[in-house]
Protein backbone atom coordinates (compact mmCIF):
# COMPACT_ATOMS: atom_id res chain seq x y z
CA UNK A 1 0.00 0.00 0.00
CA UNK A 2 2.49 2.79 -1.09
CA UNK A 3 0.24 5.31 -1.08
CA UNK A 4 0.19 5.03 2.82
CA UNK A 5 3.66 5.21 3.59
CA UNK A 6 6.62 8.22 2.77
CA UNK A 7 9.82 7.84 2.98
CA UNK A 8 11.58 9.18 5.72
CA UNK A 9 14.50 11.84 5.76
CA UNK A 10 17.18 8.74 5.78
CA UNK A 11 15.71 6.74 3.12
CA UNK A 12 13.48 3.99 5.04
CA UNK A 13 9.79 3.51 5.50
CA UNK A 14 8.38 6.04 7.73
CA UNK A 15 5.28 5.63 9.73
CA UNK A 16 1.84 5.86 8.12
CA UNK A 17 0.22 9.26 7.06
CA UNK A 18 -2.67 10.26 8.48
CA UNK A 19 -6.45 9.44 6.74
CA UNK A 20 -9.58 11.21 7.14
CA UNK A 21 -10.90 7.20 8.43
CA UNK A 22 -7.88 7.17 11.30
CA UNK A 23 -9.15 9.95 13.28
CA UNK A 24 -11.90 11.94 14.52
CA UNK A 25 -13.25 14.82 11.79
CA UNK A 26 -12.09 17.52 14.29
CA UNK A 27 -8.24 15.54 14.67
CA UNK A 28 -8.62 15.94 11.18
CA UNK A 29 -9.30 19.50 10.07
CA UNK A 30 -7.49 20.53 12.84
CA UNK A 31 -4.14 18.78 10.68
CA UNK A 32 -5.74 19.83 7.84
CA UNK A 33 -5.76 23.45 8.37
CA UNK A 34 -2.28 23.26 10.08
CA UNK A 35 -1.17 22.61 6.54
CA UNK A 36 -3.58 24.20 4.19
CA UNK A 37 -4.47 27.78 5.74
CA UNK A 38 -0.56 29.17 5.51
CA UNK A 39 -0.43 27.66 2.06
CA UNK A 40 -3.94 28.93 0.71
CA UNK A 41 -2.90 32.35 2.66
CA UNK A 42 0.43 32.55 0.92
CA UNK A 43 -1.19 32.49 -2.59
CA UNK A 44 -4.32 34.86 -1.08
CA UNK A 45 -1.89 37.40 -0.50
CA UNK A 46 -2.63 40.12 2.46
CA UNK A 47 -4.53 43.36 1.99
CA UNK A 48 -5.70 45.23 4.35
CA UNK A 49 -7.83 47.44 2.70
CA UNK A 50 -10.90 46.78 0.96
CA UNK A 51 -10.66 46.09 -2.65
CA UNK A 52 -12.50 44.81 -5.74
CA UNK A 53 -10.93 41.61 -6.87
CA UNK A 54 -9.92 40.18 -10.83
CA UNK A 55 -13.63 39.53 -11.36
CA UNK A 56 -15.19 42.26 -9.30
CA UNK A 57 -15.84 40.97 -6.25
CA UNK A 58 -15.02 43.62 -3.24
CA UNK A 59 -12.50 41.98 -1.26
CA UNK A 60 -10.63 42.38 1.99
CA UNK A 61 -7.68 41.23 3.94
CA UNK A 62 -6.78 37.66 2.72
CA UNK A 63 -9.46 37.11 -0.05
CA UNK A 64 -12.09 37.76 2.33
CA UNK A 65 -15.92 38.56 0.88
CA UNK A 66 -17.99 37.65 3.25
CA UNK A 67 -17.40 38.22 6.91
CA UNK A 68 -15.58 40.85 8.90
CA UNK A 69 -15.90 43.52 6.78
CA UNK A 70 -14.76 46.98 8.23
CA UNK A 71 -14.23 50.72 6.75
CA UNK A 72 -11.00 50.65 7.91
CA UNK A 73 -8.28 49.81 10.24
CA UNK A 74 -7.63 46.56 9.37
CA UNK A 75 -4.30 44.54 11.04
CA UNK A 76 -2.34 41.68 10.14
CA UNK A 77 -3.83 40.04 13.43
CA UNK A 78 -7.62 40.56 12.62
CA UNK A 79 -6.99 39.55 8.81
CA UNK A 80 -5.40 35.92 9.95
CA UNK A 81 -7.84 35.43 12.59
CA UNK A 82 -10.23 36.09 10.23
CA UNK A 83 -9.21 34.09 7.26
CA UNK A 84 -8.34 31.15 9.99
CA UNK A 85 -11.96 30.70 10.79
CA UNK A 86 -12.93 30.63 7.03
CA UNK A 87 -10.51 28.65 6.18
CA UNK A 88 -12.12 25.91 8.95
CA UNK A 89 -15.35 26.76 7.93
CA UNK A 90 -14.60 25.77 4.37
CA UNK A 91 -12.60 22.77 5.39
CA UNK A 92 -15.45 21.62 7.62
CA UNK A 93 -18.05 22.20 4.78
CA UNK A 94 -15.73 19.98 2.77
CA UNK A 95 -15.36 17.15 4.95
CA UNK A 96 -18.75 16.84 5.09
CA UNK A 97 -18.76 15.90 1.59
CA UNK A 98 -16.31 12.17 1.81
CA UNK A 99 -18.22 8.84 2.37
CA UNK A 100 -16.29 6.38 4.79
CA UNK A 101 -14.56 4.73 1.22
CA UNK A 102 -13.20 8.44 0.20
CA UNK A 103 -11.88 8.91 3.51
CA UNK A 104 -9.74 5.64 3.38
CA UNK A 105 -7.50 7.62 1.04
CA UNK A 106 -7.84 11.55 2.13
CA UNK A 107 -5.01 13.00 3.69
CA UNK A 108 -4.97 16.41 5.39
CA UNK A 109 -2.54 17.60 3.00
CA UNK A 110 -4.87 16.26 0.09
CA UNK A 111 -7.81 17.91 2.54
CA UNK A 112 -5.98 21.18 2.48
CA UNK A 113 -5.85 20.89 -1.38
CA UNK A 114 -9.26 20.90 -2.00
CA UNK A 115 -9.99 23.22 0.78
CA UNK A 116 -7.80 25.36 -1.67
CA UNK A 117 -9.59 24.78 -4.51
CA UNK A 118 -12.89 24.88 -2.86
CA UNK A 119 -12.16 28.56 -1.11
CA UNK A 120 -11.40 30.28 -4.83
CA UNK A 121 -14.31 28.17 -6.26
CA UNK A 122 -16.83 27.96 -4.28
CA UNK A 123 -17.48 24.38 -5.46
CA UNK A 124 -17.45 21.13 -2.74
CA UNK A 125 -19.08 18.32 -3.33
CA UNK A 126 -20.04 18.19 -6.86
CA UNK A 127 -16.46 18.34 -8.69
CA UNK A 128 -13.62 16.41 -10.53
CA UNK A 129 -11.67 15.87 -7.67
CA UNK A 130 -15.10 14.44 -5.75
CA UNK A 131 -15.52 11.83 -8.97
CA UNK A 132 -12.01 11.05 -8.61
CA UNK A 133 -12.09 10.45 -4.86
CA UNK A 134 -15.49 8.15 -5.39
CA UNK A 135 -14.18 6.19 -8.18
CA UNK A 136 -10.88 5.17 -5.61
CA UNK A 137 -9.04 7.35 -7.52
CA UNK A 138 -6.59 9.51 -5.09
CA UNK A 139 -3.90 10.74 -7.28
CA UNK A 140 -6.53 12.00 -9.78
CA UNK A 141 -8.33 13.82 -7.84
CA UNK A 142 -4.84 15.49 -6.51
CA UNK A 143 -4.30 16.34 -10.31
CA UNK A 144 -8.00 17.62 -10.79
CA UNK A 145 -6.47 20.31 -8.54
CA UNK A 146 -3.33 21.27 -10.47
CA UNK A 147 -6.27 22.58 -12.67
CA UNK A 148 -6.30 26.16 -10.20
Amino acid sequence: MGLFKKKSKRGGAGGKITTAAMVSAAVFIGLSSQVGSPMTAQFEGLVLDNYIDVVGVETWCVGETQMGRLDEGYTEEYCMSLFNARFAQYSTQLYSCYNDDMKRYVTPAMHASFTDVYYNTGSKCHTGMMRALKAGDPVGACDYTLKY
